[in-house]
């Protein structure tokens, strides 16, 4: 996190992750189901949304690290 210029910028960007983790895990709880509806199946359903959602998550974080021009999350 040390391309983060300002304290405050680094703990908004703790954050921002912390909300997306809550978010993440609702809406794989959403597209799973409850574990009761779909069986033996739902620990991969689970497991496979939030391993893609993670994936998507790492690759915007990735952008910002990489991210030289005006109006990037600094």
């Amino acid at each position: 996190m040390a391309w983060l210029k300002t304290p405050a910028k680094k703990q908004a960007l703790k954050d921002a992750q912390r909300k997306w983790i809550a978010l993440r895990d609702a809406d794989c709880l959403y597209q799973a189901g409850k574990p009761e509806d779909s069986g033996s199946i739902w620990p991969l359903l689970q497991s496979q949304c939030l391993a893609e959602q993670t994936r998507v998550r790492l690759k915007q974080l990735q952008a910002y690290v990489a991210c030289r021009e005006e109006g990037c999350p600094r």
